[in-house]
Order: structure tokens, then sequence, then C-alpha cells
């Protein structure tokens, strides 16, 4: 009987949960509205101005009664305009719009609209037709930002219906198909974990802890006052969000200090989240944030509205002014991040939609899955598009932090070498902004955890589960960037003694040379479908894919050459350590020494070993180097041909990044080496991760206030 109630609680819990997620999912369609439409980029919709002294964009009222701007006039279905202003008026204004027709006539009827106190945007009704331009009066100065014309998308809300039903449908399989045993099965497992973990944490409810914790709390608070004083930042809403973030995470390292070894990976997902989450939020709520962040926001932004194919008219907008942002810092300081908000808000709330384009293919569109369910989040409960591009960043900074936090969990040593490649600032950064880098990092890094994890437990036969969670890990991480299919090798040097009989070795080769195969056969397939074309227009107009491989072809020797002297220095993390470690994109580079940064990571990698743990025969460490040499080649290569000016002796575009993924295998494979673990036994293992974490949080959030803040 008890049984009996116990799995009706969990269709119930099952059942719940799924109609909840189901109605977020379709109330995040995008269905009736308007479809919007807005000059082409460097195109003013100005066309004439009147009784207004002009100064770019500022109109300076001179109280003529025939002051106007004349605007140009989009197409014959507009049946609204949105004025954006970069000011807002102090008290409610009226304006009004008259109709001008091609001869010159203009229409005695005209619309009256209303311009809000404080508000950076008036819409107003007009009638549909063909019109040359309209007049827009308003006895103010204003400062025009842009005009949006919407009309009728003529799509009704039934999509939504068919959502509803598709959620009643998943419903019933959750009823009538689902195990219930083995639902029943993970709730045991998931109350079990709480209560332990719930536990250890009131275990730490001592008086001294708490009095620790706080006094924490206020120190680190007082640190930023320091600051503040001190000339360098002012006090914002943002400044103190990240302050108590900080002083949060600083505060537990201390309070629950003695934790710090065994529960090193609840340790390292709440870093990763919590200065994840300080960039996501604090970052200007745009893109031209990180690299080619307007691409990959655009992928995950079309997926989420893969079901109906309209995305938010403010995607427009951000996009035509990513150059600005990225590169003039604009929407960096409060006033210009107050009306840009409200002006991108304010299009969601009207409604304002513009069909979807052409999605990216399908092995790429799978990176953005988390921000895409973000998004999908975020939109669901009807978050404004600021918010919801937010929400959008921290999902892929929960990504991150979950596959760090089990790629910890499949370590029996050597912990903290995930948490160290998770957390260096140009990765955690990365991971804050709109990027397949993430998606490619952190599954890397759990499958070849899962690896290497079974290696520390070689006299433990391989289980069928990992087997799969490498082939899946891998097969993932490579899918979005095909050309790091290197990786997957390393996976082939597992011990023979791992597997208990002949076939389920050849299994398992069999799964890693799929996950080896495939991307490359996919590579090969995309590249005869697309064909190699021009190349990459951002390298300038001398990059040509097609003549650069003419070039390679004809002198293969000079372009090897070429491309060997290149890697001497971008394989050379001594050398090139800034652009692989302290790179924030258009933030800059986080100021502080890369040495210090190697320095700490290897002490940390070395010092994590145990005493007695198995080592990586030097073929391990030798196919580790080669792999990571390789995709250097490879992605320098691809640079050569689709980036760089046809014959050039150097390779352009080649960013350190790109290795960040190749970093955890040659780090884990290097520092399993025999001798007593000094280090660790001195200062404890514990002492040593709270120190390193306290390390990498300290210089990610010096690098969000200077990169940043400072501007805010």
């Amino acid at each position: 009987m008890l049984q009996k109630m116990k799995e009706k609680k969990v269709k119930i819990v099952v059942i719940a949960i799924v109609f909840f997620f189901g109605i977020i999912i379709t109330n995040s369609f995008y269905c009736s509205g308007f479809s919007v439409e807005k000059m082409d980029k460097g195109i003013s919709p100005v066309v004439y101005c009147n009784g207004y002294t002009q100064e770019e964009q500022k109109y300076v009222y001179t109280g003529d009664q025939q002051s106007y701007i004349q605007i140009a006039s989009k197409n014959e279905n507009t049946k609204q305009l949105m004025f954006a202003f970069k000011n807002a008026p102090q008290k409610e204004l009226k304006f009004f719009v008259y109709y001008v027709y091609d001869n010159g006539t203009i229409d005695t009827e005209y619309e009256t609209g209303t311009w809000k106190k404080n508000k950076y945007t008036a819409t107003v009704d007009v009638k549909p037709g063909h019109v040359n331009s309209y007049l827009f009066k308003v006895a103010s100065d204003f400062e025009l930002f842009d005009v949006y014309y919407a009309s009728d998308n003529g799509r009704l809300n039934s999509l939504k219906m068919i959502g509803y039903a598709w959620t009643l449908f998943f419903v019933l399989l959750a009823v009538f198909f689902l195990n219930n045993d083995k639902l029943c099965e993970f709730e045991k497992k998931l109350k079990g974990y709480l209560i332990n973990n719930k536990n250890c944490f009131l275990d730490n409810l001592t008086k001294k802890n708490m009095c620790v914790f706080f006094v924490g709390i206020v120190s680190v608070v007082l640190g930023f006052q320091v600051i503040v004083w001190a000339g360098k930042i002012v006090w914002s809403g943002k400044l103190l969000f990240v302050a108590l973030l900080l002083a949060l995470l600083l505060s537990s390292y201390i309070a629950f200090r003695k934790y710090a070894a065994k529960k090193i990976e609840v340790f390292g997902f709440f870093t990763v989240l919590m200065v994840g989450m300080a960039f996501a939020v604090v970052e200007p709520p745009n893109v031209g944030v990180s690299w080619d962040d307007e691409v990959h926001y655009q992928y995950a932004n079309e997926a989420s509205h893969a079901i109906d194919q309209q995305v938010p008219f403010a995607n427009r907008i951000i996009y035509d002014n990513y150059q600005t942002v990225a590169l003039e810092k604009m929407d960096y300081s409060r006033e210009e991040q107050k009306y840009y908000r409200n002006i991108l808000n304010d299009t969601l709330e009207a409604k304002y939609y513009k069909p979807s384009s052409s999605m990216v293919s399908w092995n790429v569109r799978i990176a953005y899955l988390p921000s895409m369910i973000g998004m999908v989040f975020a939109g669901g409960l009807g978050l404004s598009f600021c918010s919801m591009l937010i929400v959008g960043r921290m999902f892929n900074v929960l990504a991150l932090a979950c596959l760090i936090y089990f790629s910890m969990k499949k370590l029996k040593a050597g912990k903290i070498i995930p948490l160290m490649i998770g957390l260096i600032p140009t990765n955690i950064f990365i991971a804050s902004n709109y990027s397949y880098d993430t998606w490619l990092t952190g599954w890397s890094i759990l499958g070849l955890a899962t690896f290497c994890g079974e290696w520390q437990n070689r006299e433990q036969k391989i289980s069928t589960k990992n087997m799969i969670l490498i082939f899946g890990s891998m097969l993932l991480a490579v899918m979005p960037k095909l050309v790091y299919f290197p990786l997957t090798l390393i996976c082939f040097f597992m011990p023979l003694k791992k597997f208990e009989n002949n076939r389920q070795r050849n299994k398992y080769w069999l799964m890693i040379m799929i996950s080896t195969v495939l991307p490359f056969v996919l590579m090969y397939i995309l590249n005869i479908m697309n064909g190699v074309g021009q190349g990459d227009t951002r390298g300038g107009e001398a990059v040509n894919a097609t003549s650069q491989m003419d070039f390679i072809k004809a002198e293969p020797i000079k372009a090897l050459l070429i491309i060997l002297n290149y890697l001497k220095s971008y394989l050379n993390p001594l050398q090139e350590g800034t652009q692989y470690l302290t790179n924030q994109a258009y933030f800059g580079i986080v100021p502080v020494s890369v040495y210090l940064i190697l320095g700490i990571i290897v002490i940390g990698a070395f010092a994590s070993r145990e005493e007695g743990e198995e080592r990586f025969p030097l073929w391990t460490k030798a196919g580790a180097l080669v792999v990571y040499a390789t995709i250097g080649f490879i992605v320098a290569l691809a640079m050569y041909v689709s980036f760089t000016g046809v014959g050039m002796e150097t390779v352009a575009g080649c960013q350190g990044r790109y290795l960040i993924p190749t970093f955890f295998p040659v780090i884990f494979v290097l520092s399993r080496i025999p001798g007593k673990t000094r280090v660790k036994n001195i200062v404890k293992e514990e002492n040593l991760n709270i120190m390193i974490c306290t390390f990498f949080a300290l210089i990610n959030i010096y690098g969000l206030l200077v990169g940043c803040l400072y501007f805010y």
C-alpha cells in the first residue's frame, strides 16, 4: 500500500513538472503581433527637418508652429509607427503625424499620439496605404534613436493551442510509458543526496562559522567601498550585486572549509556558477561583448523559436549596433543602458517580431541548447527582452558548471584540474556570453575525465554506462566544431585490462572510432554541399579561400613552413599565454600576470596527485601532446585558408581560445607523476583547494571590474 502511494506521488510530481514546462514552452511562442522593419544600418529615416535646430540626431525645438521632421515611408502595409528616442520627457507630450503623398500634398487627416513621461519610445497607429512620407511634430526637444514601421503579421494564436495539445500528449506519455520503478529509484537517490548535503550544511551552522560568514560578507563589501572611495568606480546596483555575490562565495569557502577536499566538486559548481553569473548579469544586455556573439546569439535565438519561426524585432536592433558596442563600448555607461534597455524591452512588449531567418546546420545548432532553453524559459515566464538575453547567458554558465561538476565527480584525484580550466578568465568570460566554445570545452572535459577516471581505477572493469558516457560526451563535444575530432583519439589509450572480454573491448573501440570518424565525414559532406567559397570576409578583401588553396597546392613546402613557424609561438603558453588565459575580447586583457596564473595551474595540478596513484605510460603522455599540436595545426591551417590573405607569411585570426579544449588532457596526463605529495601534505588539500578557488574568483571579478564596471 505504501509503495503504491509512493508511485502515485511520483506520477503526480512528473505530470505537474511536465505540464508546467509544457506551458512555459508554449507561452514562449510569438504568434499574433506585428512584423516590423527599419531603415538599413547607416540610413537615417529623417529626410528633412523644419523648425528645429538639428545636430546629428538631436533636434532642438525653436517654437515655430511649422516645426516638423519628415520621416520616410517604408511600405504600404504600415499600421503603426514607433519612435525611439535617446531622451525621455519630464511630462506627457502630445505629438502629431501627418501623411505626405508623392505629389507633395499633405493629408488633412492626421494622427495624434502620446509620448509618455519617462518613456523612451512613443507609438502611434497610422492608416495603411501608399504614402511618400510622414511629418512628425512635437513641441519639445528630442534626440531620435530610430523609427520602426510595424505591419500586421497575419498570424493567429492557434499555434499555441497545438503546443498545449503537445503538452497533454507528453503528460500522457509520462503517465503511461515512464517506468515507475526507475522514477522512484531516482527520487530516492535525489532525496538521499539532498539530505546528505543538507546534513553537511547544518553541521557547519555553528556560531563561530556564522560569525565568520557574516564578517566575511561585511569585509568584502567594505573592500569594494574602499575601491569606490579611491575613485576607481562608483556604486551602482550592478556593483552591489557583484560585491554580495563575491562576499557570499568567499565567506562560504571559509565557513565550509572542512569539506573543501571531499566536496570540492560542490565548491567548484558554485564557484563557476556564481562567477559566471556575475559576468552574465553585469555585462551590457547586448551583443558585441564577446567574439562573434552577435552570430551565436542569432543562432541560439532562432533555435529557441524553431516552432513558431518568429523572433523579437529587438534582435535586428542589437545586431545593427554590435560593432559600436564592441569597438566604442556603447551601452556600457549607465545612461546608455537606461535608454537602450527600455527601447529593446518596449519593442517586445509591443509584440514587434520578425520572421526567423535560415537556421544554421544541426550539428552546430546543438551547441546552443543551454542558451536556447534559457531563452525559452525566460520567454515563457514573460520576462523582458534584456532579461531573456541575460537568462540565455546564465544557462550557458549553468551548463559549464554542471559539466565541470560531473567531470570532477568522475576523477579519483586531480579533481581541481577541470575546475581550474573552467575558471580560466578567458574561458569563464566566453561561457558568460553566447558561444559554442563552452559546449565543446565542457563536454570534452567530461568525456576525457571519465576516461582518466577509468585509468585511476585500473583494477575495476569499465562499465557500459561509462563507455556510453565517453562516446556520447566526445561526440557531442566535437559536433559544433568538427576540427576537434582528434580529441577523441586520446580515448583509444584505454588499458586492455579494463575490459571484461574481447567483445567489450571491440565494442568500446568501435564506439570511439565512430565518435572520431563521424565528425570527419560530416565535415567532408558539409564542405561538398557548401563549397570552399571566398572565406571569412572579416579577414579583409585579400582573403580568398579558393585562391589560398591554390597557393598551398602550388607551394606546399612554403605553406607548411609558414604554419609551422607560426605554431612555434602559438602553441607556447609562455609566449602566447595572454591569449589563452586573460584575453576577454572587447573587455580587454585582465591585468594579471600570465606567469602567476600558469604557476597556480601547475602547482594545483601536480599537488592534486595521490600517493600511489596510477600513472599514464609514456605513449599516452606523448599522445596527449601530439593531439594538442595536431589541433593547433588544424586550427592554424583552417584560419590560414579562410581568414588570411593569399600568400601571407603568417596566420591571421588564430585566437588563443581555440586551444582551451585541449588543456585538460595535456595538464592532467602530464601532472600524474610518481613521488610524495609534499605540497598537499603540508598545506592540506582543503586549504589548497580554497586558495585556488579564491584566486580564480578574485582575478575573474577583477577582470569584470576593469573591463566593464569601470565604464558604468
